[in-house]
């Protein structure tokens, strides 16, 4: 008769256990959606743009990081444009270290910027 039940204690590590595997599947789930726009150096022509842009997706990468499939070109001011994407991340996944690898890439990147991020 007292074999088959379980403590308080047990039942107490049972159900913490249960509450962290819950956790833990739903932070697996959470994704951030970030718009992030960067701006070059010099005036560049539009298909110059956009192989930056390649360039950007191609070489930054991280678990859980996905790129958009496409971007935007939006004027600054006399004839320079700068290059809109969007980037879809996961908790473990940090918008400061894309921002980051970005503008190490100092040779054709002036500044990189989120301008919107929203949890999905």
């Amino acid at each position: 008769m007292g074999e088959c039940e379980e403590t308080d204690e047990e039942r107490l590590k049972r159900l913490t256990k249960e509450a962290e595997d819950r956790n833990a599947i739903k932070q697996e789930k959470q994704r951030t959606h970030c718009i992030i726009e960067i701006k070059t150096c010099e005036v560049l022509s539009d298909g110059d743009l956009m192989a930056l842009w390649k360039k950007v997706i191609t070489a930054v990468k991280q678990d859980g990081l996905e790129w958009g499939e496409s971007c935007k070109l939006e004027p600054v001011a006399f004839g320079i444009k700068k290059v809109v994407t969007s980037f879809t991340m996961g908790v473990s996944n940090s918008s400061e270290d894309v921002v980051s690898d970005i503008e190490a890439m100092e040779d054709d990147v002036q500044s990189a910027e989120i301008i919107s991020m929203n949890m999905l």
